[in-house]
């Protein structure tokens, strides 16, 4: 955990760009944020989480997920932003070796999504550095917590996704709850909280006019 040394709430708008020369210094691991409603264990105090690179599936899979499945939405010597849907969790990734691209890309968006009376647009956010490029991934949210969380006696699963399971490794402490998390279940889980196909789609809309609006520059 890293940790700010005053007591400021969770909110990454303003230091994006830590998170950026954290994962370029700290190059064996990836940084991870968690939104205060999206698994963030102390929204009220801001910090980072970084956990040794190449930990999470989603990373291992990036290349293979651009190559094969993603939706390239903008692509300069600078900059490349790709969309990824049938991963049973939606994400944007932005792949660049200039950290003020990345930077105006990411508040455009920020600046631009709906946070549905949340105090920021709820989210989880990994960035490594790999072949002296930045790698960031944004999971955009829709919900905190799935409905097995909710369910009472055999039915209930105490899971609340952040970061790490959207990234793809799964974390359940209860033992009882391991056993219970098959495939179709743990679809559901990952269907509930991440974005709607509908949302995402405005999301890559929001893109499309920070592409043209690159254009008109």
């Amino acid at each position: 955990t890293i940790s700010h040394l005053k007591h400021i709430p969770q909110r990454l708008e303003h230091f994006f760009d830590d998170m950026l020369e954290l994962s370029r210094q700290l190059r064996d691991f990836t940084v991870f944020y968690n939104g205060p409603q999206c698994g963030a264990s102390a929204p009220d105090h801001f910090h980072f989480q970084a956990g040794s690179r190449g930990m999470l599936p989603v990373e291992k899979e990036l290349s293979t997920l651009k190559d094969s499945y993603a939706r390239e939405y903008y692509k300069t010597r600078k900059l490349e932003i790709i969309a990824v849907e049938n991963y049973l969790r939606r994400f944007v990734a932005f792949i660049s070796s200039q950290k003020n691209e990345l930077s105006r890309v990411f508040q455009f968006l920020y600046a631009s999504l709906q946070n549905n009376g949340q105090t920021e647009p709820m989210m989880n956010v990994l960035s490594f550095y790999r072949d002296d490029k930045w790698h960031v991934i944004l999971f955009p949210r829709e919900r905190q917590r799935p409905c097995h969380f909710f369910k009472e006696g055999k039915d209930q699963i105490v899971i609340g996704p952040a970061a790490v399971e959207m990234g793809g490794s799964i974390i359940l402490p209860r033992h009882e709850d391991y056993l219970k998390a098959d495939k179709a279940i743990l679809a559901e889980i990952y269907d509930e909280v991440t974005i709607s196909g509908e949302a995402f789609e405005f999301m890559l809309n929001i893109l499309k006019s920070w592409h043209k609006s690159q254009h008109n520059v």
